[in-house]
C-alpha cells in the first residue's frame, strides 16, 4: 500500500464511496499475510500500521464497508491479533479493532471488547500507555470506567500498570484505585 497516494486522494475516495473497495484490498492483503506468516513479522506489523493510518484517516467512511464485508474484515483482524504470541506486539491490530468496533455486529463488538480487556490485562504498561495515548482522553476514560472491574487484579499486583491506569482515568475511576 502506498498510503501517501491514498491520503492525497482522500476527498476523491470519500466522495466517490470508494473506501469500501479499499478495505476489501486490506482484507485480501491481510489474508495473504496471515497465510504466509501467521505469527508476528515486521512485514505484517508494517502493513498493519499502514492499514491503521488509512482507517484512522477514513474513519468517517467506515460505513462504506459493505455489510457482507464487515464481519470478514473484523474476523481477519481478530485472527491476526490472536496469531501474535507476544501481547506487546498486538497493539496495532488492537487499535484497528477499536476503530472497527463501530461497524461490528453485536457478537463481534463483544469479541472486540473481550480482546481489549485481555490486551489490557496482559500487555506491558508502556504498551498500554501507548495505546491510551493514541485515543482521545474521553474514549480512554470511558473505557477504563467500563472495564475497570476486569483490571482490578492487575492494578493491585502491578504498580506500574496501576500508575498507567490512574494517569488516564477520570476522577470516578481514580477513586476506585
Amino acid at each position: 500500500l502506498r498510503i501517501e497516494i491514498f491520503l492525497g486522494l482522500k476527498e476523491i475516495l470519500s466522495g466517490s464511496k470508494l473506501f469500501g473497495i479499499l478495505t476489501q484490498k486490506i482484507s485480501e492483503l491481510l489474508t495473504l499475510l496471515n497465510t504466509k506468516t501467521p505469527a508476528y513479522s515486521d512485514e505484517k506489523e508494517n502493513y498493519l500500521q499502514q492499514a491503521l493510518k488509512l482507517i484512522n484517516e477514513f474513519g468517517n467512511d467506515l460505513d462504506q464497508v459493505g455489510v457482507k464485508e464487515r464481519p470478514e474484515l473484523i474476523r481477519l483482524v481478530v485472527q491476526t491479533f490472536n496469531n501474535i504470541g507476544n501481547w506487546d506486539q498486538r497493539a496495532t491490530p488492537m487499535n484497528i479493532l477499536i476503530f472497527l468496533e463501530d461497524i461490528a455486529d453485536q457478537s463481534q463488538k463483544t469479541e472486540i471488547k473481550n480482546l481489549l480487556i485481555q490486551f489490557l490485562q496482559n500487555a506491558n504498561p508502556a504498551v498500554v500507555k501507548a495505546l491510551f495515548d493514541y485515543w482521545t482522553t474521553e474514549y480512554v476514560q470511558e473505557l477504563i470506567q467500563e472495564v475497570f472491574t476486569h483490571l482490578q487484579a492487575r492494578v493491585v499486583s502491578d504498580q506500574i500498570f496501576a500508575k498507567t491506569i490512574y494517569a488516564h482515568a477520570n476522577e470516578e475511576s481514580r477513586l476506585q484505585l
